[in-house]
C-alpha cells in the first residue's frame, strides 16, 4: 500500500500561474517534507538557496 500524494503536479503549475498572473517573471518552487509549497518570485527566486542539512 502506498501513501498518497502530498501535493500533485496540478498545484505546482497552479502556483507557477498565479506568480505570472501578478507580473512576476521569475519563480522558485519549494516543497518540504510534509507536501508544503512555497513560491519564491522576483528577485529573491535567483538567489542561491540554503544548504540543506541531513540527519
Amino acid at each position: 500500500m502506498t501513501a498518497p500524494a502530498r501535493f500533485r503536479q496540478s498545484d505546482i503549475e497552479r502556483v507557477i500561474k498565479a506568480a505570472q498572473n501578478c507580473g512576476c517573471g521569475d519563480v522558485r518552487i519549494r516543497i518540504d517534507v510534509s507536501g508544503q509549497i512555497e513560491a519564491i518570485v522576483g528577485s529573491a527566486a535567483n538567489d542561491e538557496p540554503p544548504a540543506v542539512e541531513l540527519e
